[in-house]
């Protein structure tokens, strides 16, 4: 798991706007904004705007890898 994650964010600047998040998931970018604002995925308010360091985004799915049966706490669903 951790080399095609890995390989995912080679390319990807360190610092991530929510537009760039919302392309790299798929998601909307309300959604990636919601995140932001409540918290679901690590990012930095800067003024008006969101910058979200993309390691810090890359650990925080990694953590969320699936597991075993009864491994790991609930997360809120991406």
């Amino acid at each position: 798991m951790g080399d095609n994650l890995d390989a995912v964010f080679d390319d990807l600047p360190r610092l991530l706007d929510p537009d760039q998040v919302a392309d790299l998931l798929g998601k909307s970018k309300a959604a990636v904004y919601g995140w932001l604002r409540t918290g679901t995925i690590p990012g930095y308010k800067l003024g008006s705007g969101w910058v979200i360091v993309a390691a810090d985004l890359k650990e925080y799915i990694r953590a969320g890898a699936n597991q075993a049966a009864g491994g790991g706490e609930e997360r809120e669903e991406l």
